[in-house]
């Protein structure tokens, strides 16, 4: 095909325009994996990988978010596994990650509406509960020591 003088600037300019398109499709794409980047590494830095739940940081965000959005109060319980160095040495750590495995979910199925666990570090947990009834809380987590209790853990 040969292309007249006179089209010539017509060609032109739907050339330029499927140019422009085409960077403007790449930027989407490169924005759009920016952002599946971006979520990746906001998982990362605020969930434990191992537990699945919130880790240190994810704590401290969420805290954040609670003030902003005006949950109100909460009690905060700490949990220390006793012992779990022994259980890691003596039976290996792929068998101290499933005990870590294990509690997370014990203590994530306990949680409810606006409420959750934390791996705070190595062998310590966090469960923030939505109220700051003292007994109510008490209760709640003496339901999680009798079921550790009843379940030889």
């Amino acid at each position: 095909m040969i292309i007249e003088e006179s089209n010539i600037k017509f060609y032109s300019y739907i050339f330029d325009e499927l140019i422009g398109a085409i960077e403007r499709i790449e930027d989407k794409n490169t924005i759009e994996a920016s952002i599946r980047d971006n979520k990746m590494l906001e998982k990362i830095a605020r969930y434990d990988h191992l537990t699945q739940l919130n880790n240190r940081q994810g704590f401290y965000d969420t805290l954040d978010e609670y003030d902003e959005n005006g949950l109100g109060g909460f009690s905060l319980a700490y949990i220390d596994l006793d012992n779990f160095k022994y259980y890691n040495d003596s039976f290996g750590h792929d068998i101290g990650d499933v005990i870590l495995k294990e509690v997370a979910e014990i203590l994530n199925s306990i949680c409810n509406e606006n409420e959750f666990a934390v791996r705070y570090g190595g062998d310590e947990f966090l469960i923030m509960l939505n109220t700051t009834d003292l007994a109510e809380a008490k209760q709640r987590m003496q339901e999680v020591y009798r079921h550790f209790s009843n379940n030889n853990y």
